[in-house]
């Protein structure tokens, strides 16, 4: 059986990638694929085993697992689950797929390549190419949404691109010509969508189909900060079902999705982020992506000095110009209308929040 490995990394769809395999999972098996995970944290069956300790010792892992020690036994164990679920099916591919394959460093991912290669005959590396700046934008938001509080936030000048060193650690272990980067732009990927991109990826000779499920949508500007004031006095070690709620509101809601999208509007800051990934940028372009669209380049010249005045401060300031009195007014309303479907239920129209697909 030959296996696609997808290593992510991060903001680059993974999650909608994962949540469409998981409930494809049956259409898949009629079509010759086994998409197989644990129930329990199913994109960490396959990672714990060689993972760095810091995984390990992370809130989620420790919520599962108290000692490392148990997070490895439980993580070799689905190693052997995963062997012997190859060796009784009678599927032509396997699918793998984890973001956090991306943070491993070349010892790591060395000992992984060669612990999958001995349940399969056969492997492909798959990973998506995004561009800094909107990276930059992403993440952020994204730890926000986790949790962070601003002084663990980074600011564009501090963040490094390693996108070049994630690829490179998988993509030196694999064979010729089993090295498949997608350029993460919509514009490249097949019908726009990254689901649809990935699928056509797993068999190049028979189209394999299943639903693509949008999932981990962004938030609003105005939604990315005011969490980032709640932040400030919630414990992130502990995700309660009260704040699964919030979160729930926060990207379900129409009015509050209709509200501006997180941005950054400042070309010369875009353009510094761009400027001070240059050399791994043409280093992932000329080697990974010819022949689709290549990850943005800053303009020669660009001044890479003012990433030096994008502070904590500022980066505060910038997030919290989204949460205009009009914003804050829809969130609050959302998140304490103690009667979300009521609309719905009375049969005057739409239901008020519309709830969609979260990871």
């Amino acid at each position: 059986m030959k296996l696609v490995l997808h290593i992510g990394p991060h903001k680059t769809g993974s999650t909608s990638i994962q949540n469409s395999l998981q409930r494809g999972q049956e259409a898949l098996a009629r079509q010759g694929v086994l998409y197989h995970t644990p129930d329990t944290m199913p994109i960490m069956g396959l990672v714990l085993r060689f993972a760095h300790d810091r995984l390990l010792e992370s809130p989620g892992v420790r919520a599962q697992f108290p000692r490392p020690r148990a997070a490895r036994e439980w993580s070799r164990a689905f190693w052997k689950d995963l062997a012997d679920t190859v060796t009784a099916s009678d599927a032509h591919t396997c699918v793998v797929s984890s973001e956090h394959f991306a943070f491993f460093p070349a010892e790591a991912a060395e000992k992984t390549v060669a612990a999958f290669r001995e349940i399969f005959d056969d492997i492909t590396l798959v990973a998506y190419a995004r561009a800094p700046d909107s990276l930059y934008t992403s993440g952020l938001q994204q730890r926000v949404a986790s949790g962070i509080r601003l002084a663990a936030l980074g600011t564009p000048g501090s963040k490094p691109y390693p996108l070049r060193g994630q690829i490179d650690a998988f993509a030196s272990q694999m064979a010729p010509g089993k090295v498949r980067i997608r350029s993460f732009d919509r514009a490249n990927l097949v019908g726009g969508d990254v689901v649809r991109d990935f699928l056509s990826l797993i068999d190049s000779d028979t189209p394999i189909d299943i639903p693509s499920v949008s999932s981990n949508e962004s938030l609003s500007g105005a939604a990315v900060a005011w969490l980032l004031g709640v932040n400030e006095t919630w414990d992130r070690g502990k995700l309660t079902p009260e704040r699964e709620r919030i979160m729930g509101i926060l990207r379900g809601s129409d009015r509050i999705n209709a509200l501006p999208k997180l941005k950054l509007t400042d070309a010369e800051v875009n353009a510094a982020i761009l400027a001070r990934a240059s050399d791994d940028i043409t280093y992932i372009n000329d080697r990974y992506l010819a022949g689709q669209t290549p990850l943005p380049t800053a303009p020669e010249g660009t001044d890479m000095s003012v990433l030096k005045s994008w502070t904590k401060m500022r980066v505060r300031d910038w997030i919290m110009s989204y949460l205009t009195t009009e914003a804050m007014q829809i969130i609050a309303e959302e998140i304490m209308d103690p009667f979300p479907n009521r609309d719905k239920a009375a049969g005057k129209g739409k239901t008020k929040h519309k709830r969609k697909a979260d990871a």
